[in-house]
């Protein structure tokens, strides 16, 4: 009988002649695992590089096979590969090692500990107790110098996972910081600073996250270094340090740096005129360059902000932000109690746009954080009771909507979390007097934008549901909102 379908022959066909493909795939695979395990033994360089590679490139693509022989024996052979002394060897160790720990927190964390505790019997410990009884003190000699030259590649392998691990790199903040810090008391020139390089690669990927409880001390060591070290080298890698601190903290700077800005400014300026080694002066350069550009785009960002659209020389900003630092400075209670009353009364004397303006203006990162609260406060409030005028001018609920939205986006992982928590309140706030008819549905909305953020989107959302108690409207547009509320839930 002839087949209907003559199309479907060829494959049928195929399939039969091949019934071993899928295992005859999955045995090579298997040879491929057990030829880098033979070669990494061979005594040939060239082999035991090349055996790295391939496992490097494995990992890299999530190869099962190889994955399955990191914990039985590839990362201790991967480990003890990198204190190998051809360079072919050990760099690919390098970069085997830094697959491995971005494949796995477990390698990471491992390799570490490996740096933090190394010492030369870590590393094969059957080679080094047969080779310390043969040749004893000629040895231990050595070992020295093999620590460092093992620890320096670890510090390596480790900048380069963090490189990797970007926006996941504030995680081990706690776990790495403390560790590098402590290696700049070592006596070696190379421990100082590779771990400061390892430190100035981890604060860069955390984009000013998690580090202002560390500053005090990233700076006291830097301060140290660049005083007292005689180390070129050493000093090198303290700029870049700098320079990766200003760079991971960009229009964030003012924020996070602060009051040190200013004396960091004068270091830099000084080591890039009087250093006597060039690529110190190079790297403060670089690093004056990387903080006059922040400036630039700062001022910029506040030239252009929205609320200029509508300012109003009726209200003095300088002032009301003088006026909030008096209060939280002045001992004396009947002037406090005079700022207090002239601070609380400027939240219904201007228009309403221009009182929101002011409030955004207050928030700038030229002011500190007393006043920035003051200006959350005051524009969470703003809204809350004069939801009628800022929700009938489009142009203000458009420019508030903006902010509010950048300014979590942007500012919510360095800012104080007093106002992160304001502005989260003002922005659900904002979000319950806009619906539906305003904002039809902020909720899908703010999913969009925050997806990669879940932790500001359920920050917000969870203020909604805190905030509904908080609003007032008419019994018949607070049922309508409710309800618009449970669809939203529903979908």
């Amino acid at each position: 009988m002839r087949n209907p379908n003559p199309g479907s022959e060829p494959k049928t066909m195929l399939l039969q002649a091949c019934p071993h493909t899928h295992s005859a795939i999955h045995e090579r695979r298997r040879d491929i695992v057990a030829s880098i395990r033979e070669r990494l033994t061979e005594g040939s360089p060239v082999e035991r590089g090349g055996a790295l590679i391939d496992a490097a490139r494995l990992i890299r693509f999530r190869n099962t096979n190889i994955l399955v022989e990191l914990d039985r024996w590839l990362f201790e052979a991967m480990k003890n590969a990198i204190s190998d002394s051809d360079s072919y060897v050990y760099l690919a160790a390098i970069n085997a090692l830094a697959e491995a720990a971005c494949y796995g927190s477990t390698y990471l964390r491992d390799l570490i500990a490996l740096f933090k505790n190394f010492r030369v019997s870590t590393l094969d410990q059957e080679n080094y107790v047969m080779i310390n009884n043969s040749h004893g003190d000629a040895v231990e000699k050595n070992n020295a110098d093999r620590e460092v030259i093992v620890r320096s590649r670890l510090c390596e392998v480790l900048g380069k996972v963090f490189c990797v691990l970007g926006d996941m790199s504030p995680v081990w903040m706690d776990e790495s910081a403390g560790i590098f810090l402590k290696c700049i008391t070592e006596s070696d020139e190379i421990i100082r600073a590779s771990a400061l390089t390892s430190l100035s690669e981890l604060i860069l990927a955390c984009h000013g996250r998690r580090i202002e409880k560390y500053l005090e001390e990233v700076f006291y060591a830097i301060e140290r270094v660049l005083s007292g070290d005689s180390s070129a080298l050493v000093r090198r890698a303290g700029v870049n340090l700098i320079r990766n601190i200003v760079k991971s903290c960009d229009t964030a700077v003012v924020d996070v740096i602060g009051r040190r800005l200013r004396d960091l400014h004068r270091q830099l300026l000084h080591l890039w005129r009087w250093d006597s080694d060039h690529v110190v002066r190079l790297h403060a350069e670089l690093a004056l360059e990387e903080l006059r550009s922040i400036m630039k785009t700062m001022i910029a960002q506040e030239t252009t902000c929205p609320a200029r659209q509508f300012m109003s020389k009726k209200v003095d900003v300088a002032a009301i932000a003088a006026a909030v630092q008096e209060f939280y400075c002045t001992s004396n209670s009947d002037r406090r109690k005079h700022l207090n009353e002239e601070l609380c009364v400027f939240k219904s004397r201007f228009p309403c746009e221009e009182t929101i303006a002011a409030c955004i203006l207050l928030m700038g990162p030229r002011y500190p954080a007393s006043v920035q609260y003051f200006g959350a406060v005051s524009l969470y409030e703003t809204i809350r009771h004069r939801y009628e005028e800022c929700v009938a001018n489009v142009t203000v609920m458009e420019v508030l909507k903006s902010f509010l939205i950048e300014s979590l986006t942007a500012s919510a992982h360095v800012q104080m979390q007093s106002i992160t928590n304001k502005l989260s309140s003002a922005l659900a706030m904002l979000s319950l007097y806009c619906m539906p008819d305003v904002w039809p549905d902020p909720v899908a909305t703010l999913t969009n934008i925050w997806a990669a953020s879940p932790e500001l989107l359920l920050r917000v959302l969870a203020e909604i549901a805190a905030e509904f108690s908080n609003i007032h409207m008419p019994l018949t547009q607070r049922s309508k909102l409710k309800t618009e509320l449970h669809k939203t839930s529903e979908v």
